[in-house]
């Protein structure tokens, strides 16, 4: 059974039941940082019965895959551990810093993935807030998401195709908010990157930059969110770098020497709809669509061949909140449509793996959450996968927490 049907059919008995608050919308804070300082921390650890990665690197037919994308393995995971630094006084600046690690087992990277600073400001028009530093991408609501902000361990199939599970780098951002009366708000924004994050990579001679707007309308106890962005990049002969770094996934963890060279664009919309029907129950459904364009050259050290590589990804959640107990259910997909041309298209498309138009890769997501005490949480997932050609169903289970250590 393909999992669209098997999605139908869960719908049919559960649609009263679906999906949990979406964290979001609330994750990140307030745009303006009011005047503090302090010291959070999060940790989110899980261990599963089966996992795509654990024979092999994963890799998704059709995708050059690569950033943080490296799937998950049967054990133990430290899928996110964070300390965050945050100050900001009265005059409107303020400076973030965030220290991560990830690891299975006793495999464990840690890194700086956040320090920047900046200045905001509230005008007669609205509040503006720069920033300069590294910094997670804030051109959609998913991508600066941690494992605990959102109701899923893993992030969406669409953002680790694409962006490499999330996106990172060196750069420089503007916003602008501005109200519209009493129930509507909108933010826009650009943001400039050095351009060494996969989809880019350090190789490359221009940046990467993205564009995007959102509009937030509260209506009694609705809320609805739409939102667009869009976002490109350049990347010169960038491989498979999945594995550098001391930390790889998978008993194989070989890459091709397929390298890609070309633009990447990449366009966004999104949607959130939540109701709080009361003070114990909410209700959300959130759903984005992603359009992926890689247009350049794919060579190894003798063959070369054009590629154009067209893919779509798309995601649905839904579900409910009531008290400390949280039901999740998720499917995303891609959609695979590559052309590539030339003496060599045809070793190195296999190479790649990217002659693989005529499979769907699909993931259904299903998650409960018991918040107990003081920011800790027990979460139980149900996850059928067939992200690759085989396919996969696996559990697992995390205990998460997040608060506080420090504040002034």
């Amino acid at each position: 059974m393909r999992l669209s049907q098997l999605l139908l059919r869960v719908g049919r008995y559960s649609a009263v039941l679906i999906l949990a608050v979406p964290e979001s919308a609330l994750a990140h804070g307030d745009f303006l940082y009011m005047p503090q300082a302090k010291v959070q921390a999060g940790i989110y650890l899980s261990a599963q019965d089966k996992g795509i990665a654990d024979d092999n690197l994963w890799q998704i037919p059709g995708v050059l895959m690569g950033g943080e994308a490296k799937g998950n393995e049967a054990g133990f995971a430290i899928n996110d551990a964070n300390i965050r630094l945050t100050w900001a006084n009265q005059d409107g600046v303020f400076a973030h810093t965030e220290v991560s690690a990830h690891g299975h087992e006793n495999d464990l990277e840690a890194k700086i993935e956040q320090a920047f600073g900046g200045y905001h400001w509230t005008n007669t028009l609205g509040h503006i807030k720069l920033e300069g530093g590294k910094m997670k991408g804030a051109f959609s609501l998913q991508n600066p998401l941690h494992p605990s902000d959102r109701n899923f361990t893993d992030a969406s199939l669409p953002y680790q195709a694409f962006l490499g599970d999330h996106f990172n780098d060196a750069g420089a951002r503007a916003q602008f908010m501005t109200w519209h009366g009493e129930k509507g708000l909108s933010t826009f924004g650009t943001e400039l990157w050095r351009g060494d994050s996969f989809p880019a990579n350090k190789q490359a001679e221009g940046p990467a930059w993205d564009v995007f707007a959102r509009y937030q309308h509260t209506e009694g106890r609705v809320q609805l969110t739409v939102g667009g962005w869009y976002f490109r990049s350049e990347a010169n002969e960038r491989k498979d770098d999945r594995t550098e770094g001391g930390h790889s996934h998978g008993a194989a963890t070989t890459t091709t020497n397929t390298r890609f060279s070309g633009d990447t664009q990449i366009s966004g919309l999104e949607t959130q709809a939540l109701w709080k029907q009361s003070d114990t129950t909410t209700y959300v459904l959130e759903g984005e669509l992603l359009l992926h364009n890689s247009d350049g050259l794919l060579q190894d050290n003798t063959r070369q061949s054009n590629a154009e590589l067209k893919q779509q990804g798309y995601s649905l959640s839904l579900g409910a909140q009531y008290l400390n107990h949280q039901l999740a259910l998720r499917y995303s997909a891609l959609k695979i449509n590559n052309i590539l041309s030339g003496a060599g298209s045809t070793i190195l498309g296999s190479d790649a793996g990217l002659d693989a138009n005529t499979h769907r890769p699909e993931r259904l997501d299903l998650s409960y959450q018991y918040t107990w005490h003081n920011g800790l949480a027990f979460r139980a997932e149900f996850v059928s996968d067939s992200s690759t050609k085989e396919s996969l169903n696996y559990g697992r289970v995390s205990m998460l927490w997040d608060g506080t250590v420090w504040e002034l």
